[in-house]
């Protein structure tokens, strides 16, 4: 199968040579240009480039130094993430699009449905898929789930662990060299980071650095060859398990045995009940932003219909500020991304009306009369046909509910 052309060496250079080679540096500026708009000026990308190449030849490569960024989670809790200045990232992007191609083989892609570039040794994967073959083993009987997820995943890896993984599935490769470098990851420094995120930070691996995700996914890779061993339903996604038996007993079980395996990886399940639990057969499944009904249709959680609601209300409220036409589009254009993003979801009419009551209920207000509301409501239901009009089964679910209200 072809590989991204900007992770191949076609002038069969070493691995070390490829990384600090100018194409593959230019690649990773480009590549990190959509994010960075520092990285769209030729005259910075020259310099990043020519630093990178240096710092990367040199035999005492380091990591400069990182800063702290607290992400909030849907449940309360903040994530923390390493902000490592715009060189080191030119660095992780340049070492991950020459390992990719040669490491990316190694992951048991029949249990991690962590997504993968277009163009690899396996076929794409994602939350979609995650889904839909979670969908597919509960339609095939009465199985019981063990769902769980690896507690603070990233920040457990054993660093020695993981430099002996890559040293092996590299072998000969000069890049084995770059890795202890890249694997030290100097702890922020700033004046407001606690001991138990200074303690947090001795160990694992970086998020926010390219080539973390591959070789997290790398690090469960006898982990995965051993569930995959079960011959049973069994879904990873990054931290998050799904796997299905047809008894109780058999997930207790299991239960003991992945603990047992992730203990020698140095990791722990999460006991958290709302993380670690058994599904019963006839029960939904919430899983990766999902439900999962019992007879395997995909349904948003109640969270996600929240969030979706509160989305519209927030360009609702704006109303004053802008014209009810550009509003109307702007609640269109939430809506439909929400849609979209759930595109294999098993939607129903009563969905588009819940959605159409959300919509309906945002712009309520003591300067908006009913008849105004009406006219908003129908605009944003006109924008909505175009932007998910390839959606044959979304556009006839819109067509009808748009007749109940002729």
């Amino acid at each position: 199968m072809k590989l991204d052309p900007l992770s191949t060496n076609s002038m069969q250079l070493s691995d070390l040579q490829a990384i600090c080679s100018e194409a593959n540096l230019r690649a990773a500026c480009l590549h990190l240009g959509k994010k960075f708009k520092v990285l769209r000026n030729p005259n910075f990308v020259d310099a990043q480039v020519e630093k990178a190449r240096k710092r990367l030849s040199s035999p005492n490569f380091r990591l400069r130094k990182t800063v702290l960024k607290r992400i909030p989670k849907g449940d309360g809790t903040e994530r923390p993430i390493h902000g490592f200045e715009i060189n080191d990232r030119v660095v992780f992007r340049a070492v991950h699009q020459v390992l990719w191609p040669r490491l990316e083989p190694d992951i048991v892609a029949a249990i991690a449905f962590c997504t993968y570039k277009a163009g690899g040794y396996h076929p794409l994967r994602g939350v979609a898929l995650a889904h839909k073959s979670v969908s597919e083993a509960r339609k095939t009987g009465q199985l019981y789930v063990l769902k769980t997820d690896i507690k603070g995943f990233y920040n457990k890896i054993s660093r020695s662990q993981m430099l002996v993984i890559l040293s092996q599935l590299l072998g000969a490769s000069d890049a084995t060299r770059l890795i202890p470098a890249l694997l030290d990851v100097p702890i922020p420094m700033q004046a407001d980071l606690s001991l138990d995120e200074r303690e947090l930070m001795q160990d694992g691996l970086p998020q926010g650095s390219s080539t973390s995700p591959l070789f997290a996914c790398l690090y469960l890779r006898e982990f995965d060859l051993w569930l995959a061993g079960l011959e049973v339903p069994a879904i990873r996604y990054v931290d998050d398990l799904v796997i299905m038996f047809p008894s109780l007993t058999a997930c207790l079980v299991a239960k003991e045995e992945i603990q047992s395996r992730l203990n020698d990886l140095a990791l722990d399940l999460n006991h958290n009940p709302q993380k670690t639990r058994i599904v019963a057969p006839h029960k939904d499944l919430c899983f990766l932003g999902s439900r999962v009904t019992p007879n395997g249709h995909i349904r948003p959680t109640m969270e996600s219909w929240a969030r979706l609601d509160n989305k519209i209300r927030a360009v609702a409220k704006k109303i004053g500020a802008e014209s009810d036409d550009e509003s109307a589009r702007c609640s269109a254009k939430v809506v439909a991304s929400w849609m979209n993003a759930r595109r294999h979801y098993h939607f129903t009419v009563r969905d588009y009306r819940k959605i159409r009551t959300f919509i309906s209920d945002a712009y309520m207000g003591p300067f908006i009369d009913e008849r105004r509301n009406l006219k908003i409501c129908n605009a944003v239901w006109s924008y909505l046909h175009s932007a998910i009009g390839h959606n044959q089964k979304a556009l006839r679910c819109l067509q009808m509910v748009s007749r109940e209200l002729l």
